[in-house]
């Protein structure tokens, strides 16, 4: 019978009853000093009472009683009064009932119900002791390593732990359980709050980024071990075209190393070879499921993670043989740029390899080089009457090397000048990706066509100059893959697909397997086998691409913080109030401050260096003049 002052237990904390309303209601009073309405079935009696007050209900006791008695009960079953006994003298106060009650909800010597109680195992006490030691020591070590990192100390051996769940965190692959830690340091409860700690506490060097690892990229190049058949394929390949007396030219930046194309002119027929990587990358075999696990080649400042072995680049790269395994491209072009006919051939060609560079010194001497210009410039100028987007920045690219140093590393800033050849290039790629658009769409070809939809805008309000570029390139759709085909808006061409860098892009691989099937007659992959390589790979791709960015601000920003006196000009490309976007063409960077007059757009500003927050890859500026 439950009366008034009997001890209980509620919600697993002490109660009291203090008032009894019929059979199935009553009255409590928590520890807290709340009044609650309850039912009999949500409580338990503990003591029969009286209790008058709720306080100094604990008991000490001595450990070695409590295992005493838990020896003794070893094989049997007790309630609640009968071990209170055995614990405590005199047995019967209401606090002797609820500390041996707590004994029992601890868990380490006994368990169940007040009404039967079990001794625990031995074995049990003994995995649960450890346990608790090791809980006991990691609290000690947490304790230690917070007050460490408060106070800016660094890390020690034992914060190791610790650190490696920060780094978790830093890179994205943590849950959200992890966070507390951050909080309680006071920091932002977020991979970059965990970077920030990271670096303030010496574990991570400014050096280190963390890109890869949140994209779940690997930086490793792709073994050599499946190159060998590749290889052997590029030597037992059906018969060729020989076009060796055309003088082509692999045009690329100072250091590339993977030359994917070349270009030459047979009268008034523009060709462009193009590595015949398909030859020696079957379909489905294991160079094909490496490279489309890998989806292209990755650029970053430190380094390049090539998406198929280097070997295969040396076997069928542009100009790196005395004589290259090609996919060519024969283009005729009428005189309003448009293509009048085209053929793709398996073929052999000689090629010299030169720089953008070197290319623009050869051009008023070259007759090949001039005769190329003139075609492309037609095709350029076609492409302008059908409001393609052309977009001409600063380009500046960011390197990094290793110093002499231990652990040094130089940032290097390298303008990439806007040479009339790289336009000569980038329209004889173009025309040979319409060619294989325009092929495969007249063959009824599953073809991993490219795609733009226009502009939501006209940009008939753009500003002249680099400020009317960028708005131009923020207008932009982005591109995107589709088996059917469909108009490129930035492009403006009615069809077109990537076919010219198979060296390094997945996507052109799969065209080239499709092209070189249907050139000989073999079974091609069909539309379902075709979208189960597109998503996949555009997919991963687009991870690629931010990983490229995310990195090369990175190091524009480690450059930042190792000259803090840093001041150049910036261009204001757009504005928005008091703030605007400013370009910073030496460093290839583009970033948002606080303007203290109302500059027109592409207005010079002189910049200095506020500050840097590395994590967050937010560089801070101040306009100093203009």
């Amino acid at each position: 019978m439950i009366r008034e002052a009997q001890l209980l237990l509620y919600k697993g904390r002490p109660a009291r009853v203090k008032e009894v309303q019929g059979n199935d209601r009553l009255e409590i009073e928590t520890a807290s000093g709340d009044r609650k309405k309850v039912r009999p079935k949500d409580v338990t009696i503990l003591h029969p009472g009286p209790v008058a007050d709720l306080d100094n209900l604990e008991l000490a006791i001595d450990p070695g009683e409590l295992e005493t008695a838990w020896e003794l009960l070893q094989g049997e079953s007790t309630d609640l009064p009968s071990l209170t006994q055995l614990l405590f003298t005199p047995p019967g106060s209401p606090a002797a009932a609820w500390s041996t009650w707590q004994f029992v909800a601890d868990g380490l010597y006994f368990r169940g119900t007040p009404d039967s109680i079990t001794p625990q195992s031995p074995q049990h006490v003994d995995d649960e002791r450890q346990r608790r030691e090791r809980r006991t020591r990691q609290k000690e070590q947490r304790e230690a390593f917070l007050e460490r990192m408060r106070r800016g100390a660094g890390w020690s051996s034992e914060d190791e732990p610790f650190m490696y769940d920060l780094e978790k965190i830093a890179t994205g692959n943590a849950q959200r359980v992890n966070y507390p830690l951050l909080k309680e340091l006071g920091r932002a409860e977020s991979a970059e709050g965990a970077h920030s700690l990271l670096l303030d506490s010496g574990w991570w060097p400014p050096t280190h980024v963390p890109y890869p690892q949140r994209f779940e990229i690997s930086l490793e190049n792709p073994s050599e071990a499946d190159a060998d058949a590749g290889r052997v394929a590029v030597n037992q390949a059906e018969s060729r075209r020989d076009l060796t007396h055309l003088q082509a030219y692999a045009i690329d930046d100072e250091g590339n190393q993977d030359p994917d194309d070349a270009v030459s002119v047979d009268g008034s027929r523009l060709w462009v070879h193009v590595a015949d990587v398909s030859v020696c990358v079957e379909v489905d075999s294991q160079l094909d499921l490496a490279a489309r696990n890998r989806a292209s080649t990755i650029y970053l400042p430190d380094r390049t993670v090539t998406m198929l072995p280097g070997s295969i680049t040396q076997a069928v790269g542009m100009g790196l043989g005395e004589v290259s395994p090609a996919l060519s491209f024969g283009i005729d072009i009428d005189d309003e740029g448009h293509v009048q006919d085209f053929e793709i051939v398996p073929s052999l060609v000689r090629v010299e390899r030169l720089t953008y560079a070197e290319a623009e010194l050869h051009m008023p001497s070259s007759q090949p080089l001039r005769a190329i210009k003139s075609i492309t410039d037609r095709t350029r100028s076609r492409r302008a009457r059908a409001r393609a987007a052309f977009i001409e920045m600063p380009e500046t690219r960011v390197k990094v090397r290793e110093g002499a140093g231990v652990g040094e590393m130089v940032i290097e800033f390298e303008p990439l000048p806007m040479l009339p050849v790289r336009d000569l290039v980038a329209e004889a790629m173009i025309m040979a990706g319409e060619a294989a658009a325009l092929y495969a769409s007249s063959a009824s070809l599953p073809f991993p066509f490219s795609m733009q939809p226009p502009p939501a805008e006209d940009g008939d309000g753009d500003p002249d100059g680099v400020a009317g570029m960028y708005a131009l390139r923020r207008r932009q759709p982005r591109s995107r893959h589709s088996t059917s085909m469909d108009s490129h808006s930035g492009l403006g061409l009615a069809a077109y697909a990537r076919v010219t860098s198979p060296l390094r892009r997945y996507l052109d691989l799969v065209a080239h397997q499709q092209l070189r099937a249907h050139l000989a007659g073999a079974t091609t992959l069909d539309e379902a086998q075709l979208l189960n390589r597109v998503g996949p790979a555009e997919a991963l791709a687009g991870d690629i691409r931010r990983l490229e960015r995310l990195s090369r601000r990175h190091w524009t920003c480690v450059h930042l913080m190792q000259s803090p006196s840093w001041t150049g000009t910036g261009i204001l490309v757009d504005r928005r109030g008091q703030s605007g976007t400013v370009l910073i063409p030496e460093l290839d960077l583009q970033t948002q401050l606080h303007l203290p007059f109302q500059f027109s757009l592409n207005a010079e500003l002189r910049l200095g260096l506020k500050s840097v927050d590395l994590p967050r890859l937010a560089p801070h500026f101040t306009v100093e003049g203009f």
